[in-house]
């Protein structure tokens, strides 16, 4: 009797969790911008648990945004900076958002 190794992927293999960064600086002023520091992709050292859900980044924002001063509502979309007025003719200068006192000088 013969015996035949499996060929397929391992049983008991795991998720690998990497980590990357990047500082990206913008002058709104005068339109100037730049990256002013990157970290290199790293393997992160402990393995990834499937339970504390794929998304990483998506349950770090829901945590920061639990314990913020200004929390953002359960399934909030993100918000999005528009030019509307130039599909009828008058472009706007300056795109503003007052409730999140940030302002883009086009």
């Amino acid at each position: 009797e013969s015996s035949r190794e499996a060929t397929g992927p391992q049983q008991g293999s795991s998720r690998t969790l990497y980590r990357a960064s990047v500082l990206f600086q913008w002058n709104i002023d005068t339109g100037r911008y730049w990256v002013a520091k990157v970290r290199p992709l790293q393997k992160l050292l402990r393995p990834f648990d499937d339970s504390e859900g794929w998304k990483a980044s998506r349950d770090l924002v829901h945590r920061l945004q639990c314990h913020a001063w200004n929390p953002c509502p359960t399934g909030c979309a993100v918000t999005v900076f528009t030019n509307k007025p130039v599909l009828r003719g008058t472009s706007l200068k300056m795109l503003w958002a007052p409730g999140f006192q940030m302002a883009i000088t086009l």
